[in-house]
């Protein structure tokens, strides 16, 4: 998209300094109701590439945190947004483009008043904005807190293949599904890795924890204490090459179920299905070494995706 054709698209949508405030109010009400400051308040990135699992990690750590912690969810901010519906009907792919502005504010305000009132913090993402998360973490180690790394461990065709399982139950249950484009979902398996590394170099984090998928919740098999790997990034890319045995053998069944439901309720989508099985088989065969990894940019806000 042009640069004045996304002028046109933001100016459409965003709010006047009065609409803003309110929105703001209403966005600090939902997050921090009920959430209390502490002496030694903690921030924890629950952190992976789309499609691996993290909201399933969320909940194990906000009951670490005895449920005191501000889950920033920037889906929820924008959803939040006055404009949102409207949005979503008019301009749905470039949704996340057209409310930027003022979802980007409110995110780093609410995070800003977290930070100032001493309330620990849980943030989810794929780290693939580099910048942006090494900022965050100087910024909150300046402010006194404790930085958590809680990282999942997944390999690429499992957590692309389940981007696309999370479409078809949406699709199954009638609730409005979110499409992640192959070249998204890609971006945030490796500049995760380059995210990380930049922690690791920098020393921005106090502790971290690497966790593999587990049935009904994933399951820890590393932590910065024990003496299994130098770091959680060779921890990370252990698992993502390990586990990969494991979801080949659970993929046709996987692809299966895919393909019944995309067959049926999105054909205009079969071809990324039929790309998915195509990527399944070459897998089967390549044993070569991970390609080259390719830092890509990032605009505006973190996206869950």
């Amino acid at each position: 998209m042009e640069q004045d054709e996304l002028e046109v698209l933001q100016a459409k949508y965003k709010l006047t300094e009065e609409e803003y405030q309110q929105y703001y109010h209403s966005v600090n009400l939902f997050f921090t109701t009920g959430k209390k400051p502490e002496k030694k308040p903690r921030l924890v990135f629950v952190a992976g590439q789309s499609g691996a699992g993290k909201s399933k990690l969320t909940p194990v750590v906000n009951e670490q945190l005895n449920y005191n912690a501000v889950i920033t969810d920037y889906d929820v901010v924008r959803s939040m947004h006055p404009n949102f519906e409207v949005a979503d009907k008019q301009d749905r792919e470039n949704i996340h483009l057209a409310l930027l502005p003022d979802a980007d504010r409110a995110s780093q305000e609410i995070r800003d008043y977290c930070r100032d009132n001493k309330l620990s913090i849980i943030y989810e993402g794929t780290m693939r904005a580099t910048s942006g998360f090494v900022k965050m973490a100087k910024e909150y180690k300046e402010a006194g807190y404790e930085i958590d790394l809680e990282l999942m461990a997944v390999p690429k065709l499992e957590s692309y293949t389940s981007t696309f399982l999370r479409y078809a139950m949406q699709l199954v249950s009638d609730t409005e599904p979110r499409w992640v484009p192959k070249s998204v979902h890609d971006a945030s398996y490796d500049n995760f890795i380059i995210t990380l590394k930049q922690f690791e170099e920098q020393g921005l984090f106090d502790h971290a924890t690497v966790y593999k998928r587990g049935e009904n919740r994933p399951n820890a098999f590393y932590t910065t204490e024990g003496q299994e790997f130098k770091s959680p990034s060779e921890a990370v890319i252990y698992g993502r090459r390990t586990f990969k045995r494991d979801f080949m053998r659970k993929f046709p069944m996987q692809y299966e179920m895919i393909h019944s439901v995309f067959s049926e309720s999105a054909p205009t989508l079969m071809p990324y299905v039929e790309e998915l099985n195509t990527l399944y088989e070459l897998e089967n065969k390549d044993n070569t070494t991970d390609r080259k990894v390719k830092v890509n940019t990032i605009v505006g806000e973190e996206r869950n995706d």
